[in-house]
């Protein structure tokens, strides 16, 4: 009888093709303990906050498709996406 391949989405051979990877990240110009980052973490490319001395990510965006670009200010306390309807 021939093996049947485990197809869960929580199968240990898929974790290898969905590894979480960082696309980029921005220190503020001003204020170098926040940062902005974009990750999949969570499967799909969305933006986080960088608290940059305790190393820590906090989700701020949640769009279906995605977002992949945006800006910190220069003080960090504004990030800056488009989200179009």
């Amino acid at each position: 009888m021939p093996n049947v391949p485990d197809l869960r989405d929580s199968a240990p051979w898929k974790k290898r093709y969905h590894a979480e990877t960082i696309l980029w990240g921005r220190q503020a110009h001003n204020n170098p303990k926040r940062g902005l980052v974009c990750t999949n973490r969570d499967g799909i490319y969305q933006l986080y906050a960088w608290d940059i001395p305790a190393n820590r990510l906090t989700r701020l965006t949640d769009q279906p498709a995605g977002v992949v670009r945006g800006k910190i200010s220069s003080h960090g306390e504004w990030i800056y996406f488009l989200q179009d309807e």
